[in-house]
């Protein structure tokens, strides 16, 4: 796909670039629709619905799918898609800019929220916290009144997440038949626990050596298995939205095992103490 014929430095300096412009100096990523609604708002966030890429409309729990991208092949000058046009665009990864709310007064780093509703304010973005968040969206630049360069990170952690999760916390309890139960907390920054859902990667060894060694079972009991990397050895959990994982480890008798969590590069260690 052609992109935008200006160099990113050069772009971000251009007060009148208009909402749905991808800033193609970053990495960035946009898909391709072939189905989607007729007037379709280009440089407004859209959701996926039904095999389609349709405007914001007050449903419930859209599914967003990025910002809807201007249509490099055909006239600029045009504000929607519609029926002229074969497939429409949305950067659902990258640095792309955005139609706000008028009135609005966005700082950079801040988290974006969308307007879920029909009307002429339809998919902008916003600072209002009572709309609609966008998970891995954040303010980063004032192109010109009312349009701002986001970065979008589409079914990522939200803003604030993303520096939310500080350490995780590991507890273990001898259950005294073989098995142990192993708490993993996510704790924010300020001390408290993390209310999102959050990954993280953990292992168990024999020796206190970084090194994986299966045991008997491994059980996510709270929280989700994302992938078993090696069978009751390693795994990528989510936590549920209280930022914590139970898991329920059978070392098949009496034993010391270690285990550990990964989050973000940092390994927070646990020894554990299993009777029976």
């Amino acid at each position: 796909m052609a992109g935008f014929a200006i160099a990113n430095a050069v772009q971000q300096d251009i007060p009148g670039l208009d909402a749905g412009e991808v800033i193609e100096g970053h990495v960035s990523n946009t898909d391709g629709f072939t189905t989607f609604e007729s007037g379709l708002n280009i440089g407004r966030f859209a959701k996926y619905d039904t095999g389609s890429l349709d405007n914001l409309d007050s449903s419930v729990t859209p599914v967003l799918a990025g910002v809807v991208r201007r249509n490099l092949t055909g006239d600029l000058t045009k504000t929607v898609y519609d029926t002229d046009d074969d497939i429409a665009e949305a950067c659902n990864f990258g640095y792309v800019t955005v139609d706000t709310v008028t009135g609005v007064t966005p700082t950079k780093y801040g988290q974006v929220y969308t307007i879920n509703a029909t009307g002429a304010d339809s998919g902008k973005a916003t600072t209002d916290n009572s709309k609609l968040e966008v998970p891995g969206a954040i303010f980063w630049k004032e192109i010109k009144t009312d349009v701002w360069v986001l970065r979008v990170m589409m079914g990522v952690e939200n803003a604030l997440t993303a520096i939310a999760a500080s350490t995780l916390e590991l507890t273990s309890v001898d259950n005294t038949d073989g098995t142990a139960t192993l708490t993993i907390q996510a704790i924010a920054l300020d001390g408290t626990n993390v209310a999102e859902n959050i990954m993280f990667r953990a292992w168990v060894g024999g020796a206190d050596d970084f090194g994986m060694d299966a045991i008997t079972g491994i059980t996510v009991a709270t929280g989700t298995s994302k992938e078993a990397v090696t069978a009751n050895g390693e795994y990528l959990v989510i936590t549920d939205g209280t930022g914590k994982a139970v898991l329920t480890l059978n070392n098949g008798g009496t034993g010391t095992i270690y285990g550990w969590a990964e989050l973000a590069g940092n390994i927070y260690p646990s020894t554990i103490v299993i009777t029976a």
